[in-house]
Order: C-alpha cells, then sequence, then structure tokens
C-alpha cells in the first residue's frame, strides 16, 4: 500500500495520482518519505536533487579513475590517459584542430562518466538494492568490460590508432573501472544513486 489519504490536501491529490497511474511502488521509500513529510513536494527536491547527486558522484567516479590512469601512465611511462587518447581519436576523425581536441576529450570522458553514473542508479533500481562495495566492484567490472571491448574497436577500426601499450591499457582500464564502482558505491543515500 502506497499511503492512506484522509482529506485532500495538495500532497494527498499527489499520492492518488500516483496510486491512481501505479507510479508509486512499496520498494520506493524515498517517494514516500516526501509524500509523508511536511514540506510539500517540489521538483527541485523530487527530480533536481537526485540528478544533481548523480552526476556529482559520476563527476566523483569518473575524477578517481582518472588519477589513477594518469598515475598508471607516469609509473608505465606509457598514454592511459583516457582523456587525451579520446581527444586523439577525435582530432583523427574529426578533423579538428589540435587544439580543440583536449576540452573534446575531457569533455566525452566526462560525459560518458556521466551516463555510466546515470546507469549505475539503474542497475540499483532495477536489482533493488541499496549501493555497496560488491555491487560496485561488480558494475565497475562491467562497465571495465564494455570500455575494453568499445577501446578495442575503437583501436582496431582507426586508420591511425593513438599510440599505447593496448595490452597494459586494458588492465589498466579494468582497474580503473572497478575504481569507478566502488567510488559510486560510496554515495550510498538512494537519492543520490
Amino acid at each position: 500500500m502506497c499511503a492512506k489519504v484522509g482529506h485532500r490536501t495538495p500532497k494527498a491529490s499527489i499520492i492518488l495520482i500516483f496510486k491512481r497511474y501505479n507510479l508509486c511502488k512499496q520498494h520506493d521509500r524515498h517517494l514516500l518519505s516526501l509524500v509523508n513529510d511536511s514540506q510539500p513536494i517540489t521538483i527541485k527536491d523530487y527530480v533536481m536533487k537526485p540528478v544533481t547527486n548523480t552526476l556529482l558522484a559520476a563527476a566523483t567516479a569518473t575524477s578517481a579513475m582518472t588519477l589513477f590512469s594518469y598515475i598508471a601512465s607516469h609509473k608505465e611511462d606509457e598514454n592511459f590517459s583516457e582523456p587525451k587518447l579520446l581527444a586523439t581519436f577525435l582530432e583523427r576523425s574529426l578533423n579538428i584542430e589540435k587544439e580543440a581536441a583536449p576540452p573534446l576529450g575531457w569533455l566525452s570522458h566526462y560525459l560518458i562518466g556521466a551516463g555510466f553514473g546515470v546507469g549505475y542508479k539503474l542497475f540499483l533500481k532495477l536489482g533493488k538494492t541499496q549501493a555497496s562495495p560488491l555491487n560496485g566492484l561488480l558494475y565497475g567490472a562491467a562497465a571495465g568490460a564494455s570500455g575494453i571491448l568499445w577501446w578495442k574497436t575503437m583501436f582496431e577500426n582507426h586508420p591511425n590508432p593513438p599510440k599505447t601499450h593496448r595490452k597494459g591499457y586494458y588492465t589498466q582500464l579494468m582497474i580503473a573501472h572497478l575504481i569507478f564502482g566502488v567510488t559510486l558505491s560510496a554515495f550510498k543515500d538512494k537519492r543520490i544513486v
């Protein structure tokens, strides 16, 4: 049962709408807490805060994995930096100026990270589970596998791919995505991820 409605207040009307269209699921405690609060439900509370927090979690996780990639690049004396490799691919594929490529590489990297952050939120919602280090690792492994597949396809099909030690790159990419997943899982509040 979603919630009991006594008299019709604006919140009671919202509850009826959610009941009528089967929008309120028993597992969605967040909606119930919003409905039962003394404050009115606003788009800002129900949509904007979770979206903003999900993007913040994704940006933090992307930054953590990128830091690891830079450390691995330095240690191995190779270019394992996803933003730099993306910039090189963009420059060589889209025939853009060399100065424009690095900002586009970084933007692309963080947009992809945001997509994976939203994917983690869906992973949690569909699995009806809360964020944890274990499911962060599992999600990171899946994201890493898909990332390796994507990069492998790019390296093999591009006429002039950037130079890097591919086997080493794929290994560090998997570890970087494990770090990404665990970092996302640190944002435990269901409203965040």
